[in-house]
């Protein structure tokens, strides 16, 4: 009796363990797929990082000759600004004071 009551919790045993190794099966091929999801999440973020960076250069190139072309219309501003300065000195120095005017008597 001792021996086939041991065989029965064997049996019994044997197929709780075959259940725990079935799980492990299902888990390990639900976390393979899930490293193969994110091996793809992750290709698709880095080509989109890289347009986005690529795009990025585009629009700071940009932004460079945009630079370039400001500091060249604040050079000429400069410039004006002398130009204007010294004429307006000039017509200054030339500037005959008003006449009073005459009131003519009511």
């Amino acid at each position: 009796m001792q021996k086939e009551h041991f065989e029965i919790l064997l049996e019994s045993v044997d197929s709780k363990i075959n259940l725990i190794l079935e799980g492990f099966s299902v888990l390990n091929k639900k976390i393979e797929d899930e490293r193969a999801d994110r091996k793809e999440d992750s290709a698709l973020l880095n080509v989109k990082i890289s347009a986005l960076s690529k795009r990025f250069d585009g629009v700071d190139s940009h932004l460079d000759g945009i630079d370039a072309r400001l500091d060249g219309i604040d050079a000429r501003l400069d410039d004006m600004t002398s130009e204007l300065t010294a004429h307006r000195n000039s017509t200054e120095l030339h500037k005959v004071p008003r006449k009073r005017e005459v009131r003519k008597a009511a």
